[in-house]
């Protein structure tokens, strides 16, 4: 939303760097997801996440553990924790979001980030957001090949995950609108139509038209199906 708005450094309807950085907690085993997603929430307000002191007077922001921050971006390709594969994903998403620059000797660089998505898969929400994360570097000169092959069996786990009848996805034992989002995600980034490709739709029917199922036109989209579905 904040790049649809195209706005820089938007601080509308109260948003606070220091409240986002000041949740941040980097002890967690999820802590590189936190970073990877405050980045990313960040970059779309507009905000430099590699000099965030500029915002605050040239004073660093304090995160939840009484830490300086003002280099996110070098809190995340430096981050030594424990992970679960949503942080490699989102951390290759965050970093692409702006552009961001990765020292040859930081522990988390672009090639090892691929090098761990590429070898990594989980359920169908999570193969998606790792197709998703990989896909601008189907033209790169030394993954290209490996992530196109990726992108290919995300995409055959897909198909195999989808429910033929009506195009919908389950994941974590549920049909669900997320999981629904990140498979339209992943194979948008793939070039391939979601609605009318016959692999995804019988030309009413489709993916898409399932996602479409869980609006609520009072509420907006629900996460769930069944008795939610409009």
């Amino acid at each position: 939303l904040g790049f649809y708005s195209n706005v820089a450094e938007n601080t509308a309807d109260g948003f606070s760097i220091a409240s986002i950085i000041g949740s941040l907690d980097t002890t967690t085993n999820v802590a590189m997801t936190n970073i990877d997603r405050k980045m990313m929430t960040l970059t779309a307000r507009g905000f430099d996440c590699s000099n965030l002191a500029q915002y605050n007077g040239g004073q660093p922001f304090t995160d939840s553990k009484g830490n300086a921050v003002d280099d996110l971006v070098s809190v995340l390709y430096n981050y030594g924790g424990s992970y679960t594969i949503n942080g490699p994903a989102f951390a290759l998403m965050a970093l692409d979001m702006g552009n961001y620059t990765i020292p040859e000797n930081a522990k988390w660089t672009r090639a090892v980030l691929l090098e761990t998505l590429l070898s990594d898969g989980f359920d169908t929400d999570m193969v998606a957001a790792i197709m998703y994360a990989i896909a601008p570097y189907q033209d790169d000169p030394e993954f290209g090949g490996r992530v196109t092959a990726k992108l290919n069996e995300g995409l055959g786990i897909i198909i195999n995950k989808m429910t033929a009848s009506d195009y919908s996805f389950k994941a974590w034992g549920a049909v669900n609108s997320e999981t629904a989002s990140w498979v339209i995600m992943a194979l948008c980034s793939m070039g391939i139509d979601c609605h009318t490709d016959p692999r995804m739709s019988d030309g009413t029917n489709s993916a898409l038209t399932a996602l479409l199922e869980y609006a609520d036109y009072k509420d907006g989209y629900t996460a769930l199906g069944g008795d939610l579905r409009q």
